[in-house]
């Protein structure tokens, strides 16, 4: 029997035997992580045809993981759910998604300080690029409202979504080296307060329109060395407070400016030119501007309906009063001249 030991802060991809016959008929085990918590390492342990969701995480022997399933092979859906960490201490209900394992620090970062840092490890549960768990091994008084940066330090292949969940108030992202050629708006989605993002030495080929709609703050970005052929439209424009950006050792251009707004506005004007949208990206953004005009003139006609309505409502009301005043007036009169007075 192979035996998996439990490794801290290191992921190593191990065979696991089908010895067990009464677990393979239901659950046809491949292979084990082994990787690490933020308390406690653990192996996790994945079934092909759950389509490699997490069904069961145990350290020590393939042996001990087999005998635990066992008991549960008739239910594989509830062995899916269950996760027990080393030493069969807990238990942890976990999704399919990501899971971000943080050493905590704190990092001088410029001009920014000295910001609470997530230096990073994605354990990969499944095949989403989500987030669904962060570490909570914080610093002592801190949680992860306090984290205002994160270091990727690891081959991803793309970018991971759903941290601004997790960590709201980031300034500082780096994901150098990650390996992705895709970066979506969807991707920055909740980081308000962004001040510097970092993308050098990945694959990125594009940078797609609007990229940062949701980081007005941002200050400083990165992407040199990349084989960027193509800036779609408004990436730059709108960001107020941008003072440096890298565009050095791209496929469209080797240049940059750091510090120096007036320099980065001649840059940005640059990239126009040397760095064109795609006809797909210039008709995205026609679309996209049609479809918002006719949203706005939609709010518009919706608001001025409502306005309508409520003038025809208060002109009735206007109308009726008038009414009633006339006949008071006319009961007024009536009394005055009544041969009783």
């Amino acid at each position: 029997m192979l035996e998996m030991f439990c490794f801290v802060k290191r992921a190593v991809i191990l065979k696991c035997p089908k010895t067990a016959d009464n677990v393979r008929d239901h659950l046809q085990i491949f292979f084990a992580l082994v990787t690490y918590t933020w308390t406690d390492p653990y192996v996790l342990i994945f079934d092909k045809k759950l389509n490699g969701s997490v069904i069961l995480g145990i350290k020590a022997q393939c042996r001990i993981a087999f005998n635990f399933i066992s008991k549960f092979s008739a239910k594989p859906l509830f062995v899916k759910s269950v996760l027990i960490f080393c030493g069969l201490s807990s238990l942890l209900v976990i999704s399919s998604g990501l899971i971000i394992n943080c050493d905590y620090v704190d990092t001088v970062q410029g001009d920014l300080g000295t910001l609470y840092t997530c230096l990073s490890r994605v354990v990969f549960v499944g095949d989403s690029r989500t987030v669904t768990q962060v570490s909570e091994n914080h610093l002592d008084g801190r949680n992860s409202s306090s984290v205002q940066a994160i270091i990727y330090n690891q081959t991803l292949n793309f970018f991971p979504r759903n941290v601004s969940e997790f960590f709201p108030n980031i300034q500082i992202i780096y994901a150098n080296f990650i390996n992705s050629s895709e970066l979506y708006r969807e991707d920055l989605k909740g980081f308000e307060d962004l001040r510097s993002f970092r993308f050098g030495n990945n694959n990125l080929k594009e940078i797609e329109n609007d990229l940062f709609t949701n980081n007005l703050l941002l200050t400083s970005v990165y992407f040199e060395h990349n084989p960027i052929t193509h800036v779609g439209h408004s990436v730059f424009s709108h960001l107020n407070n941008l003072n440096t950006l890298y565009m050095y050792n791209t496929s469209c251009m080797n240049r940059f400016a750091a510090n120096n707004r007036i320099e980065v506005e001649r840059l940005v004007f640059s990239i126009i030119i040397e760095c064109p949208p795609t006809l797909q990206m210039t008709e995205d953004k026609i679309v996209n501007g049609i479809a918002l005009t006719n949203q706005v003139q939609s709010h518009i006609e919706s608001a001025f309906q409502i306005l309508y309505s409520k003038i025809e409502a208060i002109e009735e009301h206007h109308s009726e009063l008038e009414k009633r005043i006339e006949i008071l007036e006319q009961n007024s009169n009536s009394t005055l001249f009544s041969p009783h007075h």
